[in-house]
């Protein structure tokens, strides 16, 4: 095999592969968007959430429910009730 066939071989080797690797980076970009975009209407529900029990349970008992909670770092950093400033 001569010098200039080697290359032409290895170049086109090279190609396929960056092609392939450019497909497979489309794909886990749309894979990560479709990801984020389920975890952000998640977050949005746990947010919906944890604002109701923070108006039905944390107010009517001064809070004492909240110190069982398991979910209170979550809560208190998603929820939106509460949360205004004095």
């Amino acid at each position: 095999m001569r010098l200039e066939e080697m290359q032409a071989a290895l170049d086109s080797e090279a190609r396929q592969k960056a092609e392939k690797l450019e497909k497979d980076n489309k794909h886990l970009t749309v894979a990560i968007r479709k990801k984020q975009e389920r975890i952000d209407r998640l977050e949005e529900s746990l947010r919906v959430m944890y604002n109701r029990c923070f108006a039905t349970t944390a107010i009517n008992s001064g809070g004492v429910m909240c110190a069982w909670c398991g979910e209170h770092g979550n809560c208190d950093r998603l929820r939106s009730v509460g949360k205004e400033k004095s």
